[in-house]
């Protein structure tokens, strides 16, 4: 029996304000939850990684998110599903809070995303992230 696959759509939002990078946390009740990630989800038919990851980042949070860049494609095999990761860069000036009260998020400068607890399926590019954006997105690199 093979492993359903799915398409996620991952909104990595860096604001060069402060050089952090927006996290939420996933309910204990989800898949893979009780730990913290980056805002995404599945992509709709006709949908590009990057239209995903802003619909994902504004219904998750209430951020919009102008332009994104499609980064790196990344898949992990959990024991029930693969995931077949989309990891979109984007970046903000937004500093007042977000508008969904009920969701659990953090601001965090690069150094602190590696000692957090995340899925899995993060671990393996999550270390690759540019510690500083300033013109990354832009340039698309």
């Amino acid at each position: 029996m093979s492993l359903p696959t799915l398409a996620i759509a991952i909104a990595v939002v860096y604001r060069a304000a402060d050089q952090a990078i927006l996290i939420t946390y996933r309910p204990s009740n989800a898949h893979a939850g009780g730990v913290w990630e980056f805002p995404g989800g599945k992509i709709e038919a006709n949908e590009t990684p990057t239209d995903a990851a802003r619909r994902e980042l504004s219904e998750e949070t209430g951020l919009w998110v102008d332009s994104f860049v499609l980064w790196k494609t990344h898949s992990h095999t959990y024991p029930d599903r693969i995931v077949v990761l989309h990891i979109c860069l984007g970046q903000t000036s937004k500093t007042a809070p977000l508008s969904d009260p009920l969701v659990l998020h953090r601001w965090l400068p690069h150094s602190a995303l590696l000692s957090l607890p995340m899925p899995a399926g993060n671990r393996a590019w999550l270390a690759l992230l540019p510690p500083q954006w300033a013109g990354f997105v832009e340039s698309g690199m």
